[in-house]
């Protein structure tokens, strides 16, 4: 129970911070289509690999890692808002296969604490890559701002001394 607790705290927690806090910057309508082929195709393979054996495939063991290049998509392209939306659906999907008997996960008798422990691992990674790559796009904005307002200052300088040499030269 405090598992299930703790790991919904962990996945609709940073979503719901990230969402009321104000400071997500609108999508452009390339990123709101690229955003979407990443949560379909993340719907996908979660419901690949978490549908009961035999509808996609024979196999017996469940390729869960084929959901991890989407959650780096999510944290490498995106902010992390977008990346906590795509751990929710994944999430969704682990959640909802598990409880109707399906995926890897069903046949343990710990299932609970595999489940619980396959959502926090692929949160945490997806959510700690978001934000590394958030702040480093953040130093890098403020170091173009900087660069920026260098250049102007040398400009306005050079300008300045010009006139002064150009004024005591007469």
């Amino acid at each position: 129970m405090v598992g299930r607790a703790c790991t919904g705290v962990l996945v609709l927690t940073p979503f719901l911070v990230l969402l009321l806090n104000g400071k997500h910057q609108p999508l452009h309508l390339s990123e709101l289509i690229e955003v979407s082929i990443l949560l379909v195709g993340l719907s996908i393979v979660s419901v690949v690999s978490l549908a009961p054996r035999g509808v996609f495939t024979d196999r017996v063991d469940t390729p869960l890692f084929l959901c991890v290049p989407f959650l780096v998509w999510a944290g490498i392209r995106f902010c992390p808002l977008e990346a906590a939306g795509a751990c929710i659906v994944l999430c969704g999907f682990a959640s909802w296969g598990s409880l109707h008997g399906y995926g890897p996960f069903n046949n343990t008798t710990a299932m609970p604490l595999s489940l619980a422990a396959y959502i926090c691992v692929a949160t945490t990674m997806t959510l700690t890559g978001a934000a590394t790559v958030a702040s480093q796009r953040e130093v890098s904005e403020k170091l173009l701002e900087t660069l920026y307002r260098l250049e102007k200052t040398k400009d306005t300088e050079i300008t300045r001394l010009s006139s002064e040499l150009d004024s005591a030269a007469r």
